[in-house]
């Protein structure tokens, strides 16, 4: 399980997949993540690599400052530590103190997740996305001056841009490669998995995602262990129903309440390469 131990040894890299529903994962091949889960969790995979959660959220910009203070998706019925909410416990509450409770990285003193790891000497870095993220406008550009200590986007990172994946790859490397003395917290958030999905589907768009995987690992590979998150924000509804998808809540939504709620998480612990 994760716990402290891991602090100022391990690198550490957060991507996520924006409005991936589980079950466009069950019709993806994702050959390369599925190949990465199989060495590191020692376990052979038949059909999708991701185990199913549920968001704390239904849109992008809750359901990231929900993470960022430390509650990620969860499956309360999970009997892995790593998805059952156990581990992510990683903001020390007052109302929490009982060492018991404390499992998972536990950071004092911190506003949030982020400044948890700046507190360890952690160079924290995000790379936007979807419109929540473009940090021109003063409304999303939070994680800028709330939690990064540096943060890019720019157009090409946009859902609409079909060169997203490779310009994100790509802005991994150069933050990588000029920051190697540093330890490292990286966030990205991937918009290829969001409406127009490159154009095509979902499932499409996340094997896109997975074909570039090793490009979004390997910069790290000459460096420290590395601890990789992978998970959705919520689901997507977009095109079943445009008239409530604005509401983005389950209630109003009853018949598309499972594919916006229940979303694919991945954690893969890295000691070597």
């Amino acid at each position: 399980m994760l716990n402290n131990k891991y602090l100022n040894n391990y690198n550490f890299l957060m991507i996520v997949l924006d409005s991936l529903n589980f079950k466009s994962t069950e019709n993806a091949m994702t050959q390369n993540i599925k190949r990465y889960a199989e060495i590191y969790e020692k376990r052979t995979i038949s059909g999708t690599p991701f185990r199913k959660v549920y968001t704390q959220a239904t849109y992008t910009l809750p359901s990231h400052v929900s993470m960022f203070y430390g509650i990620f998706p969860d499956n309360r019925a999970s009997e892995e530590a790593y998805y059952n909410r156990r581990l992510f416990k990683w903001v020390e509450f007052d109302r929490k103190t009982d060492a018991s409770r404390q499992k998972g990285l536990v950071f004092k003193n911190a506003s949030n997740m982020i400044t948890g790891f700046e507190s360890f000497g952690y160079k924290t870095i995000g790379i936007g996305g979807v419109g929540w993220f473009d940090n021109r406008y003063q409304s999303t550009n939070i994680w800028k001056d709330t939690f990064f200590q540096k943060f890019h986007y720019n157009t090409t990172f946009h859902e609409t841009s079909l060169n997203s994946i490779k310009e994100q790859t790509k802005c991994i490397s150069n933050i990588v490669k000029n920051n190697k003395d540093n330890k490292l917290f990286v966030f990205v958030n991937v918009s290829a998995t969001h409406s127009p999905y490159q154009r095509k589907t979902q499932p499409y768009a996340l094997d896109k995602f997975d074909f570039a995987f090793e490009s979004f690992i390997s910069p790290f590979k000459t460096g420290a262990p590395l601890f990789i998150i992978l998970v959705s924000d919520h689901g997507d509804v977009i095109t079943k129903n445009w008239q409530t998808y604005g509401q983005r809540h389950g209630f109003f939504m009853p018949e598309e309440a499972e594919e916006l709620m229940e979303v694919p998480m991945l954690v893969i612990d890295m000691p070597t390469y």
